[in-house]
């Protein structure tokens, strides 16, 4: 066996095969089996979020699929507070994944957005504009049409960093996950994510 083994990347988001068998081991043994989720898809939701908050309560350390799991209910029904507060923990507790980074990267990048600037992009032909502001405009639209919920708590937020201070938060963390092992592609996608605030901060 070589000394220095290459390891594979971690992923930005979701889970690895073996974390994926034993969330999957771990709702089924308490009466969630997969099917049930295409069943009664907002019931599952709400058990696997009571079931996933018991178990980070009661551990002081948890394995990073708990957290990816948790982190993303709270992510997908719009409580940033909480999607952070996880987040921290778990880039504390597993420093060398990347997920943790960049859900924290992109809950500060959503609240580093005003509404104003959403409003006057919208009136904007930016077939004229640089290609950053094009992409940024798409990429707005495809994430707002994906994530509705998030995006309006984006909305109503008031957080207590500036915008700006926002924007630099997340790009400090899109920096921490370039520092973790993930695939050439992914890298490719956090340096866009990192361009885009450098254009906002620019503005």
């Amino acid at each position: 066996m070589p000394l220095f083994q290459k390891h594979k990347p971690l992923p930005l988001e979701g889970l690895l095969k073996s974390e994926l068998v034993e969330s999957d081991a771990f709702l089924e043994g308490h009466g969630i089996p997969k099917k049930m989720a295409n069943q009664d898809v907002e019931a599952t939701r709400q058990r696997v979020r009571v079931l996933l908050e018991a178990r980070v309560n009661r551990n002081h350390f948890n394995k990073m699929w708990v957290y990816n799991l948790l982190s993303t209910l709270y992510f997908s029904e719009g409580k940033l507070k909480e999607t952070v507060a996880l987040c921290l923990r778990a880039a504390l507790e597993h420093p060398t994944d990347p997920r943790a980074y960049y859900c924290l990267g992109a809950v500060y990048y959503g609240l580093s957005q005003e509404t104003d600037t959403e409003k006057s992009l919208a009136g904007i032909d930016v077939k004229e504009m640089p290609w950053e502001f094009q992409e940024m405009a798409r990429q707005n639209r495809e994430f707002v049409e994906q994530n509705q919920q998030p995006v309006q708590a984006f909305r109503n937020s008031k957080p207590a960093e500036s915008r700006d201070e926002a924007a630099k938060l997340a790009m400090k963390y899109f920096h921490k996950t370039l520092m973790c092992n993930i695939s050439n592609e992914d890298k490719r996608r956090v340096q866009t994510h990192i361009r885009r605030i450098e254009v906002q901060l620019s503005l």
